[in-house]
């Protein structure tokens, strides 16, 4: 496996490991983002607004019916549902032909 492969890897489960989430998720980072928390029922929402004004709502993930919510030294990684495109990471040598 090449080195920034490697370093990404490392650095995803150092994440993950820093926050306490033992699942692994895509990872959108959002730091510039002004958001909130919003409930409605039994459903959480993230709300963001960028730079920009233009705002986003997410479908926050709950796990044995509590919000996937995680805070850590000044941030917050909270598990949503958003359609990403995704890059998936492949080793050439388990290709089948």
């Amino acid at each position: 496996m090449s080195k920034p492969i490697k370093v990404y890897f490392a650095a995803e489960n150092g994440l993950f490991a820093h926050f306490g989430c033992v699942e692994h998720f895509p990872i959108r980072g959002m730091r510039d983002c002004a958001w909130r928390l919003l409930r409605e029922g039994d459903t959480y929402f993230l709300a963001c607004v960028d730079d920009n004004n233009n705002k986003t709502n997410f479908v926050v993930i709950k796990k044995n019916n509590e919000p996937m919510i995680f805070n850590k030294r000044g941030h917050t990684m909270i598990i949503c549902i958003d359609c990403v495109k995704m890059a998936f990471i492949l080793s050439d040598e388990k290709k089948l032909d």
